[in-house]
């Protein structure tokens, strides 16, 4: 899986292409927590991501934790619709800024 990381002041933007699934997601889960050290806006952009499975999920439930602890910010940016039926059937789309 390749990742593009953003960093703007205390904004990132994690840009993954590929799948989030039980093998990738540790990889960027580990990864992209180096980078969150002073961030209050963490951006998960998924234009290049067909599909997240359950170890995908995995990790937008522990971002979303992690800015919350921190009164930050997280959202998602171009989800398509697979991605939010799986988020809707979990009860997440409800729980997160989807733009």
């Amino acid at each position: 899986m390749d990742v593009e990381y953003l960093k703007n002041e205390n904004s990132l933007t994690v840009k993954p292409k590929g799948r989030m699934d039980t093998n990738t997601s540790p990889i960027l889960n580990e990864q992209a927590k180096t980078k969150m050290e002073d961030i209050t806006e963490l951006i998960l952009d998924l234009e290049n991501v067909p599909y997240v499975s359950s170890g995908g999920l995995r990790v937008i439930l522990e971002w979303e934790q992690i800015m919350e602890d921190r009164s930050g910010q997280f959202k998602m940016l171009h989800v398509n619709d697979n991605i939010k039926k799986v988020l809707d059937l979990t009860g997440l789309l409800s729980d997160i800024t989807i733009e």
